[in-house]
């Protein structure tokens, strides 16, 4: 996507206009009337930020060419959230309290009056679930899916990128299916962490006739290349191997335009773990019968009750909450609730209660997803590449939370049915089996001595962290390396702002 910037100054001379203009040089400029309206995509895989300059407005994909044009006072919400969280849990705001962003799924209306931002779309819900054969719903599926990749890859060459799992090999299907020129990419991390992809992601390759890259990450080391501002970023970031991930992007962009991803099918086809105990509460025997009956024949095992978490929970053992470390100066973890930030998860973005695939609902609805789409984003990663989300396809979201849990969303079965007599059923079949392991925890105690160093030269990170209680917790870093990661990459971005 072309970076872009909006003027919307209706009152001003155009003289003063055209040198904003000028300021914002080498984007896309367009100057708009006397009203401008612009909206967000419904899951925000594209980013829009907003700030007033000169008496003007400025809307913008490029966060980093506002960041050139105000105070980069920093927003303390937003770093507080940062390090609870390891991302900025408000999508109305920015790490800078004067950008702001427009939210996923709203618009941004403004006219001489003033400026309001509002929600354009919400996934409909329905008072009850769609009734429909398996098959005519794996047909259903098959039909929309593939229509949402088709859209999307008619903008230009395709990099796949393809893990093996389920979700992006739907994609990686469909898209074949469609005649489209693709290559496919997969990320490695053997031999640091046991990592199968390398495997199932090329069996999958093969078996759809698709060109394959795969990417060797064993090499990179935490922080690595920090003082690039690609990999360091615009705003804050909890990933301390994004350099592997930007050059993961460079190669893919030397190979198509459309970076299309199976990202967003995790939510979208997450089982609701509550479903037979909320048929039990509400005296729905025959469907529970059913449902059960054929869960265990088709999995041969018990469904799902979660009596035991109930108990658990019922005699007050619930699992522990995350403690905040000792290590954040405690002016600012008060003033800023970091406890409560620690011990729970931000808000969702759409507070409605979906009546029978709430877990799902909920998930979709993390703040999480839009901040992961920004960072795939070519004003952040300088790589020319538009991310394409075709699970994320208004209609296929429609669709899928249309249908009951069972028994499509039981190990994603409806997935893997459209797939059957596409891809080899060790894959097709492939119980789901994230990471077993994680690099940061490998590599990073090697490195706690080096960044205790890093973080010494960055003053400014006081206001946040305590630097001489994080350096000497030596123990309890190693412990808590993901919240140390945090606090360093936050220290290397400051140091990098300072620098600019």
């Amino acid at each position: 996507m072309t970076l872009f910037a909006t003027i919307h100054a209706p009152s001003l001379p155009p003289e003063r206009v055209q040198r904003l203009a000028a300021r914002l040089a080498p984007l896309a400029v367009t100057i708009a009337g006397d009203t401008l309206t612009i909206e967000r995509d419904p899951f925000g895989t594209q980013p829009l930020y907003y700030a007033t300059i000169d008496d003007a407005l400025v809307v913008t994909n490029a966060l980093a060419a506002l960041k050139q044009l105000v105070p980069r006072t920093l927003n303390r919400e937003a770093i507080a959230d940062y390090l609870a969280y390891g991302y900025n849990g408000n999508e109305a705001t920015t790490t800078f309290a004067a950008i702001q962003r427009v939210p996923p799924a709203h618009r941004l209306i403004a006219t001489r009056d003033g400026i309001r931002i509002e929600r354009w779309w919400s996934l409909p819900i329905a008072s009850e679930p769609l009734r429909i054969k398996p098959r005519d719903a794996v047909e259903r599926f098959r039909e929309l899916l593939r229509d949402a990749v088709q859209r999307q890859a008619a903008q230009g060459r395709v990099v796949v990128s393809l893990s093996g799992g389920i979700d992006s090999v739907s994609v990686a299907a469909h898209l074949t299916s469609t005649g489209a020129h693709a290559t496919a990419i997969t990320s490695v991390w053997d031999p640091v962490i046991p990592d199968v992809e390398r495997h199932f992601a090329s069996l999958a390759a093969r078996s759809l006739g698709l060109p394959h890259i795969l990417h060797e990450c064993a090499g990179y080391q935490p922080f690595d290349r920090f003082d690039d501002p690609a990999v360091r970023g615009e705003e804050p970031h909890s990933e301390p191997f994004r350099a592997a991930f930007i050059d993961f992007l460079g190669r893919a962009a030397q190979h198509g335009r459309i970076f299309m991803t199976g990202q967003g099918g995790d939510p979208l086809l997450y089982a609701s773990h509550d479903h037979f105990w909320r048929l039990l509460q509400k005296v729905k025997l025959l469907t529970f019968a059913s449902d059960a009956l054929g869960f265990a024949l088709k999995r041969r095992r018990l469904p799902p009750l979660l009596l035991r978490s109930r108990l658990l929970r019922t005699l007050g053992r619930k699992t522990p909450a995350r403690v905040l470390p000792p290590w954040f100066d405690t002016g600012f973890a008060r003033e800023m609730h970091l406890a409560e930030r620690f011990a729970t998860p931000p808000p969702r973005t759409d507070p409605r209660i979906h009546p029978w695939r709430d877990d799902a609902f909920r998930l979709l609805h993390s703040p999480a997803w839009s901040v992961t789409f920004e960072s795939f984003h070519e004003g952040v990663t300088r790589q020319p590449l538009a991310l394409a989300t075709p699970w994320l396809d208004p209609a296929v979201v429609e669709f899928l939370f249309a249908l009951p849990p069972m028994p499509f969303f039981a190990d994603k079965e409806l997935a893997r049915e459209a797939l059957r007599g596409r891809v080899p059923d060790e894959i097709r079949l492939r119980p789901k089996s994230p990471l077993q392991g994680d690099p940061l925890r490998t590599l990073g105690p090697a490195h706690l001595k080096r960044w205790v160093r890093q973080v010494e030269q960055v003053p400014e990170l006081e206001q946040f962290v305590s630097r001489r209680i994080l350096c000497m917790q030596s123990t309890q870093m190693e412990r808590e390396i993901v919240s140390v990661a945090a606090a360093v990459a936050l220290a290397l971005w400051l140091l990098g702002e300072r620098s600019r």
